[in-house]
């Protein structure tokens, strides 16, 4: 009986020690950093786009397609999220990168032998036609 009344003086003094401020102050996560700016590139749901697959209205992929903002400003894709995917990189006659044709050529890079082939390409299947507006 005397170790039981022992045991709860000592749980005692344990929760009153952690409902203390001064115990909370060692336990405090270490802080996060946040960054609200923008990001550079294409998202989509939160996801990175890092290609853009352009078909015509028949369900034909199309090849060597500029792509350009409302601005006129180059829409360019980013490649951060899949460190196994590395694009190749265009330059003009100038030596001036030229990131907005479509689409990319990538090469997906085994990480256990180093292999590069070519990165993947989805489907498509062209909406039903003829297309009209909504009402």
């Amino acid at each position: 009986m005397t170790g039981n009344a022992v045991l709860a003086v000592v749980a005692l003094a344990i929760t009153a020690e952690l409902a203390s401020s001064e115990a909370y102050d060692d336990y405090r996560p270490a802080s996060v950093a946040t960054y609200s700016g923008t990001v550079a590139g294409l998202r989509a749901d939160g996801r990175e786009i890092s290609n853009i697959f352009p078909f015509d209205a028949d369900g034909k992929p199309l090849q060597n397609v500029y792509l350009i903002d409302q601005d006129g400003d180059p829409v360019v894709t980013t490649h951060y999220e899949n460190e196994f995917l590395e694009p190749q990189r265009l330059v003009d006659r100038d030596e001036n990168e030229v990131a907005n044709r479509y689409p990319q050529v990538q090469q997906q890079l085994d990480p256990g032998s180093g292999q590069r082939s070519p990165g993947p390409t989805p489907e498509f299947r062209p909406p039903r036609g003829p297309l009209r507006p909504a009402p």
